[in-house]
């Protein structure tokens, strides 16, 4: 008799380790084409940067330029501020 009792126990433990072992697959699956789904999602986000905005070293010579071109006005305005002031005390 205590060995039905230890047959049973040790039945419903290899049902439910099968369950287990069928959800580990059905998980790994499912990981697997997440994985799959998320890499195709980089790759698309990629394609559209890439389509779609500037790169760090295409925008590098464009920045220098503005910032050049910024300089020498905010300078014009500075020396015409200058003139304004010295030519008022000077005429």
């Amino acid at each position: 008799m205590p060995d039905e009792g230890l047959d049973s126990i040790c039945r419903q433990h290899s049902e439910r380790l099968a369950k287990i072992e069928v959800g580990l697959d059905n998980l790994k699956r499912e990981v697997g084409r997440l994985a799959e789904q998320i890499t195709a999602g980089f790759h698309a986000v990629e394609a559209k940067l890439d389509a779609h905005y500037v790169r760090r070293e295409e925008y590098e010579p464009v920045k220098k330029l503005v910032y050049g071109l910024a300089g020498l006005v905010l300078a014009a305005i500075t020396v015409a501020v200058i003139e304004l002031a010295v030519g008022r005390h000077a005429g």
